[in-house]
């Protein structure tokens, strides 16, 4: 008799195909007139309860991420842009600048899913990779839970600690298991 293994054994390729989310757009062509604004928003309300209890999560985490990361730090930026379908508008859940040039992209879900990297990988960071005073950008899936035998469209590099996910290199895939105290 064979017992099934629910978690996959070790070194194991995890990484699969994902189709797009329903609603996404991809960018379409040459990308010109970059450039990004902070937001003075005020956040978005959910419909259902799990929506709401998701933005409840990304409000404590952009507190949490603006005080670790300080002025550096843009909650929900704007990204202005246009492509061939026209002018367009995106906001990645936040954008952090280090010094050396490195743009780090956030998504915040309260549960690790692909939907994060087609956001990041497809959409966040080849338009911040067209502003002018960035030379690396690096992507980021804030989340408070992660299944390690999801299957993802990539290797994720996984971390509990802000401050040793800064110090990665920019190209991995990189998720922050993160939980308000």
């Amino acid at each position: 008799m064979v017992i099934p293994q629910l978690t996959p054994d070790r070194g194991a390729d995890l990484s699969v195909g994902v189709p797009p989310p329903l609603r996404f757009r991809p960018l379409l062509g040459r990308l010109r007139n970059v450039r990004w604004r902070s937001s003075m928003d005020r956040p978005s309300e959910g419909l259902t309860a799990a929506q709401k209890a998701g933005l409840r999560y990304e409000a404590k985490a952009q507190l949490w991420l603006s005080e670790q990361l300080g002025r550096a730090y843009q909650a929900a930026p704007y990204l202005h842009f246009e492509d061939n379908s026209g002018p367009r508008t995106l906001i990645p859940d936040g954008l952090f600048f280090d010094t050396g040039g490195t743009a780090l992209v956030f998504e915040i879900k309260s549960q690790h899913m692909p939907e994060a990297w087609w956001q990041l990988r497809h959409l966040y960071e080849p338009v911040v990779r067209e502003l002018g005073f960035i030379r690396r950008v690096s992507c980021v899936e804030v989340t408070k839970s992660f299944d390690p035998s999801m299957g993802f469209p990539e290797e994720v590099l996984l971390r509990r600690d802000l401050s040793k996910l800064l110090e990665l290199p920019p190209e991995p895939f990189k998720v922050l298991l993160w939980r308000p105290q």
